[in-house]
């Protein structure tokens, strides 16, 4: 039976490898020249995803990328961030971990929400809050990971959250607490998860 969707993982440097072959997942890979088979992305797809990795400190999402994005979420297709994939959709993520100063590198703006340094590696549960397109049984419980340096998230009125994580540790300390772990914007075709 033929796909009737096509979904694009964004394949650039920074970005975690995902395996893309195995399984023979059915994803086609945008290219650093945010392409699919030599045309921009967002004439083929009907859905990005953005990885995780170390996109927002490498800065490998280069204009030609962030116009595709954007022009993907305009198109009212989806988009969706997963961990640093999630930061490049923000307004800004602080990367200065252990700096007394800010240190701010600029999102797209998609989502409403800004990133500052809370580090949490540990094994989550998570309860689905809302609806969204990748959620939809309110209530329900799911299991995942937290790997992140900047995962303190402030989020505004055009935003709404989805998925709220609970977590052990955060910083390298037991310190159980509830945290945003998934946001979907406005229109609801753009979301991010850590």
């Amino acid at each position: 039976m033929p796909l009737r969707h096509r979904i694009g993982l964004l394949y650039i440097p920074g970005a975690l490898p995902c395996f893309e072959d195995f399984g023979a997942l059915p994803t086609d890979l945008v290219t650093s020249k945010a392409e699919v088979d030599g045309k921009p992305a967002s004439e083929v797809l009907d859905m990005l995803i953005i990885p995780g990795g170390s996109l927002v400190e490498s800065q490998s999402v280069t204009e030609q990328i962030s116009r595709e994005i954007i022009k993907m979420a305009e198109l009212d297709k989806f988009v969706l961030g997963i961990c640093s994939g999630f930061q490049v959709l923000g307004k800004e993520t602080d990367v200065g971990r252990l700096s007394t100063i800010p240190i701010i590198r600029s999102g797209l703006g998609l989502l409403d929400v800004e990133f500052k340094p809370l580090i949490c590696t540990d094994r989550v549960k998570a309860s689905i809050i809302d609806k969204s397109f990748i959620t939809k049984d309110v209530g329900e419980s799911v299991k995942g990971f937290h790997c992140h340096t900047y995962g303190k998230i402030n989020i505004d009125k055009d935003t709404k959250p989805f998925l709220i994580s609970h977590v052990n540790q955060v910083n390298y300390k037991k310190s159980p607490q509830d945290l945003i772990s998934g946001v979907v914007n406005k229109t609801g075709n753009v979301a991010g998860v850590l």
